[in-house]
């Protein structure tokens, strides 16, 4: 008899505090799920495609139809295409969380010199669940290639995990 009573109350328990989370929220992400049990490097370690690729409010969406990004649980990042890696780094949450900062570096070359490029990606995740990420932020570019304009422009990302 105890043990039914027991397991009562457990149960009248969860479903209150599930309740409660969802009355109260207790998703991180303004469009996040409201429970998961994964953590958030679990759902940001992934391979990402770019659903949206948005740059000083320019769409660049169709010209980066094959750009991908990875993030591992590690904490290592790169950028690839379906031909090349195009570069690699680090990433890192920031503001409990609710943000990512993500560094690739780059040595390429025109055919004739080799140049050296810094992207850094900080941003605000609007939107982290499985197999969906959404971030929007600024990018700031560093390069010593004269044909690269460096400094800092906004970006929204959508990415879908492969």
């Amino acid at each position: 008899m105890k043990k039914v009573k027991l397991l009562q109350f457990v149960t009248a328990f969860a479903v209150v505090v599930m309740c409660a989370c969802s009355l109260t929220g207790c998703k991180k992400y303004d469009d996040g799920v409201w429970l998961t049990f994964r953590s958030a490097t679990e759902r940001v370690s992934n391979t990402w495609k770019f659903q949206k690729y948005v740059i000083n409010g320019v769409d660049y969406t169709g010209s980066a139809s094959t750009l991908k990004m990875t993030l591992t649980k590690s904490s290592d990042a790169s950028m690839s295409d379906d031909t090349a890696n195009l570069g690699s780094g680090t990433w890192y949450f920031q503001n409990s969380k609710k943000g990512i900062v993500i560094n690739i570096t780059n040595n390429y070359t025109d055919g004739t010199d080799w140049y050296f490029e810094t992207d850094k990606y900080n941003c605000t995740i609007v939107e982290l669940r499985q197999g969906v990420m959404h971030l929007t932020g600024t990018a700031t570019c560093t390069s010593d290639d004269p044909y690269v304009q460096n400094g800092s422009y906004s970006i929204e990302f959508k990415l879908a995990g492969q």
